[in-house]
């Protein structure tokens, strides 16, 4: 049975002055070390943070996530969560007194 790929937020070390083109492109050579071919990291590539973080989202099975957390360079690797707000729903309505 194949694993399914689920998305995964990987932090880097910073690299200060880098460019974020330059950023992007160390995203996509540890994902091609990974995955074995640039094809295949740009097809897993989701999004790279370059501004506040450097860092990327990938889909990545279980184990190439826990083989990233081994690479130099990768600070964090985390499952990304998606969160639901309590609150009002399209379903619900208002009390209005």
């Amino acid at each position: 049975m194949v694993e399914e790929a689920k998305v995964y937020i990987v932090y880097m070390e910073r690299q200060e002055r880098a460019s974020p083109e330059t950023l992007e492109s160390s995203h996509l050579q540890i994902l091609t070390s990974l995955l074995g071919s640039e094809e295949a990291a740009m097809a897993a590539l989701l999004y790279s943070y370059k501004t506040t973080v450097n860092g990327f989202s990938a889909k990545l099975t279980s184990a190439q996530a826990e083989e990233l957390r081994g690479k130099p360079g990768v600070l964090q690797v985390t499952e990304s969560q998606t969160f639901q707000l309590q609150g009002e729903t399209a379903t619900t309505k208002p009390n209005v007194m």
